[in-house]
């Protein structure tokens, strides 16, 4: 309706966040707006790092602050400049804190946040994001969403929990590690594959298993060329920046 489908829009609604920031019509895609919210949220994760893995209060600001900048951050009018990061930030603020909920069970397992603050924690930031997602200007929820989105905070929580007593199975831990690749890659590619097959006739089981292929293969090598190198280098820079941290200042003391 805005003029949106055109290759230079397409390819700037690829990246995510992009179209917004820069107030370039996009077409609208099922994936490239989570993986906005994903960005804004790493943004968070680097900038904080030392701090959202070992103490509460910092989670809690976090969480804080996105209610209050819902709150109250206008939306700037459509032709103005902020509008783009407006957008971004207003769209990403419901969904922080229940990512956060992942960032409390994690520092938990690793031992660096005690039982009580993980049980006060993540209640909290669950019923958090619920308000801000049914009170969002951006983003409106309706009530069977809420339950899904609870019912499925639940479910990630007690698998975080008991998870670890079950037995491990190679082909689940095969698409367990495919799993964000998968996700990245299935809508454009996949539905992509399926429209161009089925157009040209082509039996529709046939149509699935070779998109479903296609995405598999796909999706392997960027976690083989991508994913895992990149998560190599992020633990070597997480180790380095704990390493640091637990280092004396300059010219002080050792206690």
């Amino acid at each position: 309706p805005r003029g949106e489908l055109n290759v230079p829009s397409v390819l700037i609604g690829m990246v995510p966040g992009l179209g917004p920031l820069i107030n370039h019509p996009v077409p609208a895609d099922g994936i490239v707006w989570t993986l906005t919210i994903e960005m804004v949220f790493y943004t968070i994760c680097l900038l904080a790092y030392r701090w959202l893995t070992t103490t509460w209060q910092c989670i809690a600001v976090i969480a804080f602050l996105c209610f209050t900048i819902q709150t109250l951050m206008p939306l700037p009018p459509i032709n103005s400049p902020l509008r783009g990061l407006a957008y971004v930030i207003l769209l990403a603020c419901p969904f922080i804190p229940v990512m956060l909920v992942g960032v409390v069970l994690s520092a938990h397992h690793r031992n660096l946040m005690s039982l009580r603050t993980t049980q006060l924690l993540v209640p909290a930031l669950a019923l958090t994001a619920l308000y801000l997602m049914t009170t969002g200007r951006i983003t409106l929820t309706t009530a069977k969403y809420n339950l899904m989105f609870t019912a499925t905070i639940a479910a990630f929580v007690a698998i975080s929990i008991w998870g670890s007593a079950w037995r491990g199975n190679r082909g689940v831990d095969f698409f367990a590690e495919l799993s964000y690749p998968l996700y990245v890659v299935h809508v454009v590619l996949g539905y992509t594959i399926l429209s161009a097959l089925t157009s040209l006739g082509v039996w529709p089981l046939a149509s699935i298993v070779i998109a479903f292929s296609a995405v598999l293969a796909t999706a392997y090598l960027l976690h083989v060329a991508v994913e895992m190198p990149t998560h190599r280098r992020g633990q070597r820079w997480a180790r380095k920046i704990g390493h640091l941290a637990s280092l004396p200042a300059k010219g002080a003391t050792p206690t």
